[in-house]
């Protein structure tokens, strides 16, 4: 299971990485606020988007575009197909 965490932790720091290296540190801050990191994003992936949202704003339709590419070259599994539909909303 962690390496499944590790992948979409990566993917998605790489992902804000690319659209707006200032948003990664905030969306660090205020995950660790809420007592989560990006490896959350599996676990409780309604927590960690709600953030990703919120810190993004209009660039978070980008972080969707981003990894759902990336995630489309992975073969399709349920616990990235729960996230994906979270962070599609």
């Amino acid at each position: 299971m962690q390496v499944y965490k590790d992948v979409v932790s990566s993917l998605l720091e790489k992902s804000i990485l690319d659209i707006d290296i200032k948003s990664l540190s905030k969306i660090e801050h205020t995950l660790k606020e809420n007592s989560l990191t990006f490896d959350d994003s599996l676990d409780n992936p309604e927590a960690v988007n709600a953030i990703l949202k919120q810190v993004l704003g209009d660039k978070y339709q980008r972080l969707v575009h981003a990894v759902n590419s990336e995630l489309s070259l992975v073969p399709k599994m349920e616990l990235f197909d729960r996230f994906i539909t979270i962070l599609n909303k």
